[in-house]
């Protein structure tokens, strides 16, 4: 079982609100709320692409992972535009970290 979690939003979500009862549950079942985070990064703008978002979830990641986050024990909750960008942030940081 993952120690953490991250949640990738699709257009503009600030809030984990936007996930309903989910990160509540998962503190029911043991996980901290300080291990639980949402990414955040500004999406509503349509000059803004899939690699722009990929690199503001790496930067969001970078800076988690300076705070003792380890991303073998993270699991990447997406939705929505989300997804896509959490795929291109993991191919993006396969193909500059071997």
């Amino acid at each position: 079982m993952p120690k953490s979690v991250v949640f990738v939003h699709g257009y503009s979500v600030r809030s984990l609100s936007t996930y309903g009862h989910f990160p509540a549950l998962l503190v029911a079942h043991g996980f901290k709320p300080a291990d639980i985070e949402l990414s955040a990064f500004d999406s509503l703008d349509n000059c803004i692409t899939c690699d722009d978002l990929a690199g503001a979830l790496e930067h969001q990641v970078t800076l988690l992972e300076a705070q003792g986050l380890d991303i073998t024990e993270t699991a990447f909750v997406a939705h929505s535009t989300g997804a896509i960008i959490a795929r291109r942030w993991m191919i993006n940081r396969l193909l500059h970290n071997p």
